[in-house]
């Protein structure tokens, strides 16, 4: 099954796990960027905002033992909000 990425006609395969979900929207975004530099992704918030992303996400950084960011949120502030809200 293919999905379309909104306004590109790229189409994304689709993914069977979390990280190849991640990196197929990826891919995407890289590839309609690149065929028009002037392109805009007004629904970009909703397609990184995903459960699935957040996930990835979460899991990349906890893996890599981040770093508070600029917010200045550390890893254990997060999880002692619950990762489930983040």
């Amino acid at each position: 099954m293919v999905r379309e990425l909104q306004g590109t006609g790229q189409g994304m395969a689709e993914a069977n796990s979390p990280r190849e979900n991640v990196r197929a929207l990826q891919r995407a975004l890289y590839v309609a960027a690149k065929r028009n530099g002037r392109r805009k992704f007004p629904a970009l918030y909703d397609r990184i905002a995903r459960p699935d992303v957040l996930r990835r996400a979460w899991e990349q950084v906890r893996s890599n033992k981040g770093a508070a960011g600029i917010d200045g949120e550390t890893l254990k502030a997060i999880e002692a909000q619950g990762v489930s809200r983040c």
